[in-house]
């Protein structure tokens, strides 16, 4: 955030260090990466091609590390020795970050997608879908949510953070009394990142989840106002919605003892669903163009 940039500016002064500092625009994504490649280009002196194309060999692997999560947060609940699924994922994540080439990743991607046709295509259905929402950096980085994503998985369930799923049909119909009923409880506008949070919980009702967690650090949180709708939401959509405090720098036991509540919950109240041709799984390819404009991507 701007405001904050310049703030740590000041203090880097008054401390008698006076760096170069470059600041990007992050009101939009769109402006975000053609701020980053002016940047780079200013800094770099490289020929604008070799820029684009290691800007596009960035996103190609910034998808494929959001498309493994895609993948382990499926099959996880299907492996019934937790230690060779973490195994399994590790060896990925270390794939990926030694890959230096656009084709490798995208052999990769394809890698992956076998993966999760040999096991969790046939049976996902038995397991309960649930999104995380919450602050973006919160969820991104796992320490600051004490790896709930993964204790969901260990319990039986199908978890999401990203709201742009690749492993669920896209190609549902949107509930237009849904969209009308959000309209209703939002009537003002909330700022980008709480604006985008409620987007992200109207894509979550509009594919059927079973619940929500509303995961936020102890005592710091940027997106309050959706923690104080939340009751609104749950009353008009009738979702379950956990509101999870977690403290990092306190045991774990409390936070996963109200989080198997929830899911015993939910269990009790699950109605199977056939998932028919319309919702079928697919695989979708990267879309520099999405990728560039739509903030949910």
């Amino acid at each position: 955030l701007p405001p904050s940039n310049h703030l740590f500016k000041e203090i880097l002064n008054d401390q008698g260090w006076y760096p170069d500092i470059y600041f990007c625009a992050v009101d939009s994504k769109k402006n975000f990466i053609y701020s980053y490649f002016n940047l780079l280009r200013k800094l770099s002196n490289k020929p604008t091609y070799k820029i684009f194309l290691s800007m596009y060999l960035g996103a190609i692997k910034y998808e494929t590390f959001h498309f493994i999560d895609q993948v382990f947060y499926n099959i996880r609940p299907t492996f019934k020795d937790n230690s060779e699924c973490e195994k399994l994922y590790e060896s990925y994540l270390n794939k990926i970050t030694q890959l230096s080439s656009i084709s490798d990743l995208k052999k990769m991607n394809i890698e992956l997608w076998e993966l999760y046709k040999d096991y969790a295509s046939n049976s996902e259905s038995r397991f309960l879908r649930i999104g995380l929402i919450g602050d973006s950096y919160s969820l991104i980085e796992p320490s600051t949510h004490n790896y709930v994503d993964k204790y969901l998985g260990r319990l039986g369930v199908i978890v999401d953070r990203w709201s742009y799923n690749y492993l669920l049909g896209q190609k549902m119909n949107k509930n237009d009394n849904v969209s009308s009923s959000f309209d209703r409880v939002f009537k003002k506008e909330l700022g980008v990142y709480t604006s985008l949070g409620i987007k992200k919980i109207l894509n979550y009702i509009n594919k059927g989840y079973n619940g929500l967690i509303f995961v936020s650090p102890f005592n710091c949180n940027p997106n309050d106002i959706i923690r104080n709708l939340l009751n609104k939401i749950r009353d008009e959509f009738k979702i379950p919605i956990l509101d999870l405090l977690i403290d990092e720098h306190n045991s774990d036991v409390g936070a996963n003892t109200r989080i198997e509540a929830f899911i015993d919950m939910l269990n009790r109240e699950k109605n199977f669903q056939n998932y028919n041709e319309e919702n079928q799984i697919i695989f979708r390819k990267f879309s520099l163009t999405k990728f560039i404009c739509d903030p949910l991507y």
